[in-house]
Parts: structure tokens; C-alpha cells; sequence
């Protein structure tokens, strides 16, 4: 029994496939679909059935998923359509066997794309590049920058046991991001304007059917975020 390697990409998005759409379900709502979670975002992980949602604790993580799932229609606690993004990340030091090789576990958070003061991207972001934005990178920030880029995330545990909750996400020490492997998975990028691509293509039915439920597929028009310069300081990741 190997450690894949990062060219298996063919295995890396069946796995994918299988944590998005029903098969490996780990809960009646995986994705917090049906409205906003009394802990903010909820992570989702490679576990389904059987399997146990990711430890609780730190752990070293390597973001490798940005996909923009649009506005998205609100809910009757929350009635207001949001910007919403899903970012994944995987874990090196946490793996499960799937068809016969080790694969790193992930781990899966959904945000709105909002940099308000008393949003859980801004916060998250900010602990995540070991400093506060700029009045300047405020007015827009590119949030593919974080695809590929290291970190800690904390996870913790829904009441129930079946949710692993990302709860904080830091900076990793220069010498521990010397250390990460690089990335199992394929790194993916996904913007709603591009419409059915091949990266569409190759998401989950459960996926896809979120997408194509937000006001830009219907032509509703939406500003999107402009890229800001980036920070001079080079020990910032993104």
C-alpha cells in the first residue's frame, strides 16, 4: 500500500465526486445548504457511512479548491440571496485508503464572499496570511490567491459527531511549510461566469444542481471582486 502520487488525478476526482454527491453523504444537509449553521462554516470530509469525520485538532492543510457557487437563493431564517463560495482543503497528515492508495483526507468550507468586519471569510483570511487587510485590498481581493497555499486549520466537531467544522485556520511557520508535500489533488479554480467548462464538467451532480441555482446563471447580473495589488512583504502567502 503507496501513497499516491500527485499526477493521479483520475483518483482525486472520483473521491471528489463521491464527497459532493450523495454517496459518501455525512449528513442529512453535507453541504449547510438549507440554510446557515449556528457555527458558521461547515467542513465536510471524505467520510460517509462508516467512516468518521476528519480528527478534531490541528492539522496541516493545503488549500486545493476555489469553486464560486454564485448567489444563491436565501432561506426562510436567512431570506437574502449571498455570494457564495466553497473553498477545500486537503490534509497530508490525515489519510484513508481509497482504491488502494492513501489518499489525503478533505476538508470542505462554505463562505459568503463578503470582507465585512463581522463576515468569517475576513477573519479567516486574515489569521490564514498572518496579517490584517489594507483599506486598499478591501476594496477588492482575488480570493483564487489562496488556492494552493499552506496552512492550519482547527477543526472541531458538530454535537452530533457527524460534521468536522473548521473552526479557525492560521499561518504555517516557514519551516513547517518547508515540509508540506506538495499537493495530492489537482489544484481547481472555478468562476461562475465561465459557465459549463471543463472543471464544470467534472463536478458532482449535487454540485453542478447548486451552481445552476444561482441568480448568474439565470443572466441576473452580479459585481464580482477586482484583483488589488499584491502586498509587498514576501513572508505574507498571499
Amino acid at each position: 500500500m503507496t501513497f499516491g502520487k500527485r499526477d493521479n488525478l483520475d483518483l482525486a476526482g472520483a473521491l471528489l465526486a463521491r464527497i459532493l454527491d450523495d454517496e459518501m453523504p455525512v449528513g442529512s444537509d453535507p453541504w449547510g445548504l438549507k440554510g446557515d449553521k449556528k457555527m458558521g462554516t461547515t467542513a465536510t470530509d471524505s467520510g460517509g457511512g462508516s467512516f468518521a469525520p476528519a480528527p478534531e485538532g490541528n492539522h496541516m492543510a493545503r488549500c486545493v479548491r476555489v469553486i464560486d457557487l454564485g448567489t444563491q437563493p436565501g432561506s426562510a431564517k436567512y431570506p437574502n440571496p449571498k455570494h457564495k463560495i466553497l473553498i477545500a482543503w486537503e490534509l497530508p497528515e490525515v489519510c484513508e485508503e481509497y482504491e488502494g492508495v492513501m489518499t489525503p483526507r478533505l476538508v470542505m468550507s462554505r463562505y459568503t464572499l463578503s470582507l465585512h468586519e463581522n463576515s468569517t471569510l475576513r477573519p479567516h483570511l486574515e489569521s490564514w496570511r498572518g496579517r490584517a487587510f489594507t483599506p486598499e485590498e478591501l476594496k477588492g481581493f482575488d480570493i483564487a490567491k489562496v488556492l494552493g497555499v499552506p496552512c492550519q486549520v482547527q477543526i472541531v466537531h458538530s454535537d452530533d459527531g457527524k460534521y468536522a467544522n473548521v473552526k479557525t485556520i492560521s499561518a504555517l511557520h516557514p519551516k513547517l511549510r518547508a515540509q508540506m508535500p506538495e499537493a495530492f489533488h489537482e489544484l481547481l479554480h472555478y468562476e461562475i461566469e465561465q459557465g459549463e467548462n471543463d472543471v464544470f464538467d467534472g463536478f458532482s451532480d449535487n454540485l453542478k444542481a447548486t451552481i445552476r441555482a444561482a441568480e448568474e446563471w439565470r443572466g441576473t447580473p452580479n459585481d464580482s471582486w477586482g484583483d488589488a495589488p499584491p502586498p509587498d512583504d514576501s513572508d505574507i502567502p498571499f
